[in-house]
């Protein structure tokens, strides 16, 4: 009896060291982990705003959003616009930003504002914006 109860605590003990050993990490594949993990820390830390992409889920950017400006009327982004529209000025009813509104619900106006006058948007963007709210 004690030299089944000797045999089945080594069997025991050897299988737990089996496993606590099978889930070390090698050093080898700890740097790799390090290095993934600090390209994907880079990669989510740059913007994602390349010509003609949707940035926020809600409008069409054609350049970094970087170039705000809260004290300009149209918060520093007057070349976007004019680049999405087929008019080379902007038109008087054009959303003016406000401090108050932030960044967001500025940029559902002009999304509302798009999608009231797709008559004067470019292609590409009207195309974007029916993706986007497809009519009913």
């Amino acid at each position: 009896m004690k030299l089944l109860r000797l045999f089945l605590l080594a069997v025991f003990f050897v299988g737990f060291v089996r496993a606590n050993a099978q889930t070390q990490m090698s050093d080898e594949a700890k740097t790799k982990l390090r290095q993934n993990v600090i390209k994907a820390q880079a990669n989510k830390a740059k913007p994602i705003n390349s010509v003609g992409s949707v940035n926020n889920g809600s409008y069409v950017t054609n350049g970094p959003v970087n170039n705000i400006n809260e004290d300009d009327i149209y918060m520093g982004r007057k070349a976007e616009f004019l680049n999405n529209l087929t008019v080379s000025e902007l038109p008087s009813d054009f959303p003016k930003y406000d401090k108050s509104y932030g960044l967001r619900y500025y940029n559902n106006l002009v999304d509302n504002y798009y999608g009231a006058h797709k008559n004067i948007l470019q292609p590409r963007v009207k195309e974007k914006m029916e993706r986007m709210y497809p009519s009913k």
